[in-house]
């Protein structure tokens, strides 16, 4: 019985190992790395808040770059401030409640180095992505979430970024 496990686990053990390297291997393509955390314009008015908006930007950021790059191509990105999407009035709402305003747009400073399939890079820069028109959008019921400005933001920007390039 024994020298059954062992067998049975002998067999299996490359196949867990194999599938965990291909799914590491396809996390890879994209890679978000926060700098300076706290140093950030607003992130979010409390610790935990801070913590999980940091945590949905990187999704948004992953799930937008990845959805537009060719096979072996990867993206690091490095983040380097954020300010989200209105501000926190606490003098008129002591929950902490967000008030939009045209001059309180959502914009996020990023780097990012873009490397093709051969591993040579293909471009790098440092810039804001920003959506000064956040408010004059129209909402659709699948945006009413807390980040749903800076998710259109992230898109329009990977998508302009990364699915629209023209020196393919």
């Amino acid at each position: 019985m024994l020298i059954r496990n062992l067998t049975l686990l002998s067999l299996l053990l490359p196949c867990l190992l194999l599938a965990t390297s291909v799914a590491a291997e396809s996390d890879e393509r994209v890679e978000v790395a926060f700098a300076e955390t706290d140093r950030y314009t607003d992130a979010g008015n409390r610790p935990r808040d801070h913590e999980r908006n940091l945590d949905r930007l990187e999704s948004f950021l992953v799930e937008a770059v990845e959805s537009c790059l060719p096979e072996g191509e990867r993206v690091a990105i490095q983040v380097l401030d954020v300010d989200l999407a209105g501000r926190y009035e606490w003098w008129h709402h002591p929950d902490g409640v967000r008030v939009m305003r045209d001059v309180d747009f959502p914009r996020l400073k990023i780097e990012y180095t873009h490397y093709g399939s051969d591993g040579d890079m293909i471009d790098e820069q440092q810039h804001w992505i920003r959506d000064m028109n956040y408010l004059r959008q129209g909402a659709r019921r699948s945006d009413w979430d807390a980040l749903s400005h800076e998710r259109r933001m992230i898109r329009r920007w990977a998508d302009e970024q990364f699915c629209r390039r023209t020196d393919r």
